[in-house]
């Protein structure tokens, strides 16, 4: 029944005339599927995830979260306000936008560092629209030049791994790392190897998009990082599993948030 409804669909609306209609259902589809609401934190479901973390830690031990790409810190902000006694690690290597975050941390009691996490310690160039915060700023130069059709700026920043950062500060277990690094969210996860292999990271929130074209690394990349893990894509009321062996599904190069989540942690909250 289903083969033939598909059969008298195609034969009766699959025409150039309808191809305007076809494409606004596209897009609402991407919406409906968590793609492109990036407008604010409801919309995107983060408000939603954070305020449903502690579902997928471990009780017994303080929160311990690590915000890659920080900003200003108002990720880090939200967390504090809905787990006051959480540790929170924020790095933002920006130049612009650091004094803003280091103000925050100490309004707010979380920690503020001003590099970029990478999968090895070393210097880079980091590329940003002219005269704007580090939203947008990226390792990647084509990202501003090709993407977003600017002549960008550089300045120079330190890069380190997460887990020289763990072992300098003695972090055995992260219950949440959320990297939004603008096409190097793969390297931030190469630079975690060994908290990785040691089961140590409970959840993981990366963003998957545009960026991703520039820097050629596809979901499956991450996929073959994060074994063990499940994945899923955020909406405004909860979670839901992306269908991993579909390749359309998964590889679509569109803002989105993606949470990998350690299989044999708790069920996720609000999940589909």
């Amino acid at each position: 029944m289903k083969r033939q409804l598909i059969d008298q669909y195609k034969a009766l609306f699959v025409r150039k005339r309808f191809f305007r209609f076809h494409r606004y259902l596209f897009f609402l589809s991407l919406w409906g599927m968590g793609l492109l609401n990036g407008e604010n934190e409801y919309r995107s479901g983060e408000a939603h995830f954070i305020q449903s973390l502690q579902s997928i830690t471990d009780p017994t031990k303080k929160l311990v979260v690590i915000d890659v790409g920080a900003n200003v810190g108002n990720y880090s902000i939200r967390v504090k306000s809905v787990y006051p006694d959480a540790e929170v690690f924020a790095f933002e290597p920006a130049s612009i936008s650091f004094p803003a975050l280091e103000r925050n941390a100490r309004q707010h009691h979380f920690q503020a560092f001003n590099h970029a996490m990478g999968a090895e310690t070393g210097r880079a160039q980091l590329y940003n629209r002219p005269g704007e915060g580090s939203g947008h700023a990226t390792l990647y130069r084509e990202a501003i030049s090709e993407i977003l059709q600017v002549t960008p700026v550089a300045e120079e920043i330190s890069v380190i791994p997460i887990d020289e950062f763990a072992q300098e500060h003695q972090l055995t277990h992260i219950d949440l790392l959320k990297i939004d690094a603008e096409g190097s969210e793969w390297d931030v996860l190469r630079g975690a190897q060994k908290l990785l292999n040691a089961n140590a990271i409970h959840a993981i929130q990366f963003e998957f998009n545009t960026m991703n074209v520039v820097s050629r690394v596809f979901f499956r990349d991450f996929l073959g990082l994060l074994k063990g893990y499940e994945m899923y894509r955020m909406l405004p009321d909860g979670l839901v599993r992306i269908e991993i062996n579909t390749v359309f599904l998964s590889e679509v190069f569109a803002y989105q948030n993606i949470v990998a989540i350690r299989q044999n942690n708790a069920s996720p909250p609000a999940t589909q």
